[in-house]
């Protein structure tokens, strides 16, 4: 992730050093100027744990395993409903399937069994993650953006006109995973002479958020109900002549 920050800032250092220390496990930081000197660039990561300690924090929701989260389910402490009902042969049980676990979202916490939620495979630097390529994004920010109390650098992004010494970033962007980028592409568009109709839409809602995703399903949605007056107007045509 990058920041542009201004270099004339005198406390620029120093809140990027308060920043580095702000908690365990704080996002690691790397600076180095722009190409045109006039500003600086801060490359942000941060660790699985402190991204745990942050989704818990703001009650961060994540994707439940469902074979996992109906095991727990049906332990003595637990007994939850849907986990009994999904499991029984009963016929008032039979529209209680597997299915209806999927893509459930519960709030995080680190104090229960963790197995309950869906991993990724982010990659090697990520292998069997908690969190998708975009909740890494929500989280990273969501930690530069808390109070210094919570653990956070105090920094605003909402406001695209930042003043004052208190505030020394200028904007925040993610930076592409090329590994993952180049899978969705050729998950989007494989080698084939066919066209490809149908859009790895949870792929793309994985990686660039519910928004990009919901925008591509609505454009798969509308090209594939053209099909209908298309044809009507194809046929419309040769009539014609």
């Amino acid at each position: 992730m990058g920041k542009r920050v201004r270099p004339e800032k005198v406390l620029f250092k120093e809140d990027w050093e308060t920043c580095a220390q702000a908690g365990s496990g704080w996002p690691r930081t790397k600076l180095y100027r722009s190409v045109q000197e006039d500003e600086i660039y801060c490359l942000i990561g941060a660790t699985e744990q402190r991204l745990k300690v942050e989704a818990e924090r703001i009650n961060f929701r994540l994707q439940l395993d469902p074979q996992e989260a109906i095991k727990v389910g049906l332990e003595r402490d637990a007994k939850i409903r849907l986990a009994e009902k999904t499991v029984s042969e009963d016929e008032s049980a039979r529209m209680c399937i597997e299915q209806n676990w999927n893509h459930i979202f519960v709030r995080y916490d680190m104090d229960i069994e963790q197995n309950i939620y869906k991993r990724y495979n982010e990659g090697p630097v990520h292998p069997q993650s908690l969190f998708r390529t975009v909740d890494r994004m929500k989280l990273t920010i969501s930690i530069l953006e808390a109070e210094e109390n919570a653990g956070g650098a105090s920094l605003d992004f909402a406001s695209r006109n930042n003043k004052g010494d208190h505030n020394p970033a200028l904007d925040c962007f993610p930076l592409h995973q090329h590994d993952r980028r180049d899978q969705l592409l050729e998950d989007w568009f494989p080698k084939s002479p066919y066209y490809n109709f149908r859009m790895p839409l949870v792929r793309i809602r994985d990686y660039f958020g519910e928004k990009i995703g919901l925008y591509f399903a609505f454009l798969q949605y509308y090209t594939k109900m053209l099909y209908f007056p298309a044809l009507f107007g194809i046929a419309f045509l040769f009539l014609r002549w």
